[in-house]
């Protein structure tokens, strides 16, 4: 049984380095004819999901020519996340891949050849649910050892820190930031562009898809998952020696507090002020 997954994954892996080689050659002048079904706009915002429910649904779509190339790559990496698993590989290997995939398709995405649109943020919210999909897994199902001692795990931490940062500051939900309409709308619409490849089985409260819409409705949830993804960073950077990589996290974290605190004080001053202009003692 192992062989037939290994030669699956071989596959696999041969299919992800063609469509890379393709978009790679479009670069220098090649079409991009046999993947254009695939070149549409989307407004979802998902990233891979290693649920069956999500994949099979992902592969329907695939076979009617109505994916988009994000979902063609959410649901071959998929695949290959799934088939390690099985295999018994070691954690700190998906993790690696999973850095690799991001970090390809992200340059992929940004690359003129690729006729392709997601909504504003919708590619850091893609990398924030992978990211989020493949540690909880993990978690679950892989030696804990491999983690918490792993540099591939502290780069993903970092790597969906980062990409969170940036939905904070476009949403205005970091401490200092006050949201206006554009920036509501923008919210609105990356919240409503989360989990619609999925299950409603699949979307239960703890599910990456919840999580990340809960921090982008909420400030307080958005701070959680923010101070959750630093501090494991932070614990992995100090269990392999990188202690520069944990103090520039914890520098960043520590802005981040100065900050909330700052702003913490600045309401609890003016609720005084208007408790008082109200005759209240």
């Amino acid at each position: 049984m192992l062989g037939l997954f290994e030669e699956a994954l071989i596959q696999y892996d041969e299919i992800d380095a063609l469509l890379t080689q393709l978009v790679i050659n479009s670069n220098h002048g090649e079409p991009l004819d046999c993947i254009e079904v695939f070149m549409r706009d989307c407004n979802c915002c998902d990233g891979v999901s290693l649920a069956k429910s999500s994949q099979d649904f992902l592969r329907q779509l695939i076979k009617t020519h109505e994916a988009n190339y994000v979902d063609l790559r959410n649901y071959l990496f998929s695949r290959q996340c799934n088939l390690l698993l099985k295999m018994d590989r070691r954690a700190w290997e998906i993790a690696q891949r999973t850095l690799d995939f991001l970090h390809n398709l992200i340059h992929e995405l940004a690359m003129k050849e690729v006729k392709f649109s997601m909504p504003t943020g919708g590619a850091s919210c893609c990398i924030i649910l992978t990211s989020l999909e493949v540690l909880k897994t993990c978690e679950n199902e892989c030696d804990k050892e491999d983690m918490v001692y792993s540099l591939h795990f502290a780069l993903l931490y970092q790597y969906a820190r980062q990409k969170l940062d940036d939905l904070g500051t476009l949403c205005a939900l970091m401490p200092d930031m006050t949201p206006d309409s554009s920036m509501q709308t923008i919210c609105t619409s990356l919240s409503d562009g989360i989990g619609k490849t999925q299950g409603s089985e699949d979307l239960e409260p703890n599910s990456p898809s919840k999580r990340l819409q809960r921090a982008l409705s909420s400030r307080l949830a958005f701070q959680s998952l923010y101070l959750e993804l630093t501090d494991r960073a932070i614990t992995i950077f100090k269990n392999i020696g990188r202690a520069r990589a944990a103090k520039v996290l914890g520098v960043d974290l520590a802005q981040f507090f100065r900050v909330s605190v700052s702003m913490g004080s600045y309401l609890l001053t003016l609720f005084v002020t208007c408790l008082k202009s109200l005759g209240c003692s």
